[in-house]
């Protein structure tokens, strides 16, 4: 359930409109208006960590600390600031820098890049809008405009699931910074990235990899928008022509996914419960291409396949328009049952679900003979059996995962229940089923 707007959502809701700097960061002076924002952008982070927004594998943040601690190196840190990475439980590809220094970003950004030089960059431009005090500059310009707009940011209607879009980072979602804004950012993230010692090139693959459209998204969201970033891969590529080539981070680095495989693991079960099935899909076949002895990374692909039912694995060609028709609030607006009849009234589409359907049983029964004990294998191949009306077979495999699954399993009481529901089945009369 996503939280009332606080006091601090509705002062940040209507900042982020375009704005121009005034004066170096090391020139800046706070004033009643900057104090208030980094009172509440303190509640904010207050907020995400005592309500388990924040990821907390060990791991994946150890490794996120190390890269910031690498960029930051000896340089001075500006007023009132002190930086901490933090990594948001959120499919949404997104990052965003907290004036106190704060760095947020997202599992679903995790994800979608591919090496460590990509991820560097992502928190040096983060870092760089954070040390050029871009968001008290753009908010005290936001608050002398007009406060009409201030007061209606502060009831817009919540979209979902979206923490970030509904809290502290909803300046990013709705306004983003201004032009001159994000292009300081790019180069200091990119002056900051190469004097890591990455490669300048991985830099701008990064932000052609955040243009996958797999999903219908949300229009306005900073690093997905399709408009703001090829203005950013064009300005990039400019910048990174005048900028000395090293070789760290040019290439697919597998060490990456070996820190933050765990962060993928669980976004790959957030893209499912968030209906981005396709996401899912890409990101498990990662994992299996990367480590293909792993059972538990089978398991997640096959729990993909049975996601999609009858949707293709890639998106048709009528889903990748730019325009209204690509926007994930036309898709919520279906259940997902919904969504599914749709899609099987289509020509062809009972088809497309039996074959989703057959290479999700076929990698549930291979992970199931490599690691017979694995109870998410027995757990997704019973979920697949029910809804191809198995019942018996889903049955069967219900109650394997009871028997392997310990105690406290967060899915212990659904098997139960779907379990329930089978027997009851099982005990009607054979002319009412």
């Amino acid at each position: 359930m996503i939280p009332k707007p606080s006091r601090a959502a509705a002062t940040l809701g209507g900042i982020m409109f375009a704005a121009q700097c005034f004066g170096s960061p090391q020139d800046f002076q706070f004033n009643k208006l900057d104090l208030r924002l980094l009172d509440d952008v303190n509640i904010l982070d207050r907020h995400l960590d005592d309500n388990g927004f924040v990821y907390a594998d060990r791991e994946t943040n150890s490794y996120i600390q190390a890269l910031a601690a690498r960029l930051l190196g000896g340089k001075p840190v500006p007023e009132r600031v002190q930086y901490h990475v933090r990594v948001l439980r959120d499919a949404t590809v997104e990052a965003f820098g907290f004036p106190n220094g704060s760095i947020y970003i997202s599992t679903g950004m995790l994800s979608a890049l591919e090496t460590e030089g990509q991820m560097v960059l992502i928190l040096a431009r983060e870092i760089a809008h954070v040390a050029d005090r871009h968001q008290y500059l753009t908010n005290r310009v936001a608050r002398n405009r007009a406060t009409l707009g201030y007061a209606a940011a502060a009831a817009e209607p919540l979209f979902g699931y979206f923490i970030v879009q509904s809290l502290a980072g909803r300046w990013v979602y709705r306004n983003g910074y201004s032009r001159g804004m994000e292009n300081e950012a790019d180069r200091d993230g990119l002056d900051m990235t190469t004097a890591a010692g990455y490669d300048a090139q991985s830099a701008v693959h990064a932000f052609e990899l955040l243009e996958e459209r797999l999903e219908p998204e949300l229009p306005d969201t900073p690093y997905r928008s399709h408009e703001n970033l090829e203005k950013r891969i064009g300005s990039m590529r400019v910048l990174i022509a005048s900028t000395p080539s090293s070789g760290r981070g040019a290439a697919t680095d597998s060490d990456y996914l070996a820190h933050v495989a765990n962060a993928v693991c669980y976004n790959i079960g957030a893209d499912l419960e968030s209906r981005r099935v396709r996401t899912a899909l890409a990101r498990a076949e990662r994992l299996v291409n990367w480590k293909p002895d792993r059972p538990e990374y089978t398991v997640l692909l096959a729990d993909a396949y049975r996601g999609l039912g009858a949707k293709t694995s890639a998106p048709m060609k009528e889903e990748l328009s730019f325009g209204g028709g690509y926007d994930r609030r036309q898709l919520l607006r279906l259940t997902p049952e919904e969504e599914q009849a749709k899609l099987l009234a289509k020509r062809g589409g009972p088809d497309v679900m039996k074959a989703n359907e057959a290479a999700a049983e076929k990698l549930y029964l291979d992970a199931i003979a490599r690691q017979p004990s694995l109870p998410a294998a027995h757990r997704g191949l019973g979920m697949l059996y029910q809804m191809e009306s198995r019942n018996e077979d889903a049955a069967r495999e219900f109650r394997r995962y009871l028997e392997l699954a310990p105690a406290d399993a967060v899915d212990r009481l659904r098997v139960q229940r779907r379990l329930a529901q089978l027997d009851k089945i099982r005990e009607q009369p054979s002319e009412k089923r």
